[in-house]
């Protein structure tokens, strides 16, 4: 956090930045304890690298492990699912907050991954 501005970047730009399901729900987990912590008016989630995000990891939705029971339609309707509820989370804010999803730039904040 600098100052009242919590920043979260994406860090996978190998893979230019993923929404994996660990990703989503890294940013969801921050998302939530910074709307329980008054001293926070903006969150700025940013992506490291060239770009911000290619968007879900169609790898992780598409795969299948042997281990693995759900089907891909359950695997892509899971990812969504967590997705939209992160998405929310944004929405959910306090009244007097500022949020500033998805700018792409770099920050020396930290990073979820």
């Amino acid at each position: 956090m600098s100052g009242r501005v919590l920043w979260l970047t994406l860090n996978r730009p190998e893979a230019r930045n993923p929404l994996s399901s660990a990703m989503i729900s890294a940013l969801k987990s921050s998302i939530t304890l910074a709307n329980n912590d008054r001293e926070v008016k903006v969150i700025v989630i940013t992506g490291s690298g060239k770009v911000f995000s290619a968007g879900h990891d169609l790898k992780e939705m598409s795969g299948r492990t042997l281990d693995d029971p759900l089907t891909r339609e359950q695997r892509v309707n899971d990812v969504l699912n967590s997705c939209a509820d992160m998405m929310m989370s944004l929405v959910k804010s306090h009244e007097s907050r500022l949020i500033s999803p998805f700018l792409t730039s770099h920050s020396s904040g930290p990073t979820t991954r």
